[in-house]
């Protein structure tokens, strides 16, 4: 068994890392989150130095998996085309 950590992402908060977090606990991928903050009481420091999502080297992949196919579903419609999201847009007002 590998026992190597390995970061699957870096975010620019503590907050949306551990959203990460529990996003990849629901699909039972044990992760933890690390940040360069001083235990938290600088946490400017998560701008300049990132705020790291960390899983065991052979969750890696399914991690990686799993965020990415969250990103692409960040408007919460599911797997709806660009061609379904242009049906919400109004229509352009005429050029005088």
């Amino acid at each position: 068994m590998e026992h190597r950590l390995v970061p699957v992402r870096t975010y620019r908060s503590r907050l949306e890392a551990e959203l990460a977090q529990h996003l990849l606990e629901s699909v039972g991928i044990p992760s933890f989150v690390s940040a360069d903050d001083a235990g938290g009481m600088r946490p400017p420091l998560q701008l300049t130095l990132g705020v790291r999502l960390i899983v065991r080297a052979m969750d890696g992949p399914k991690a990686r998996r799993v965020l990415a196919d969250h990103d692409g579903d960040q408007d919460g419609r599911g797997d709806q085309g660009e061609d379904d999201r242009d049906e919400d847009r109004p229509e352009p007002c005429p050029a005088e």
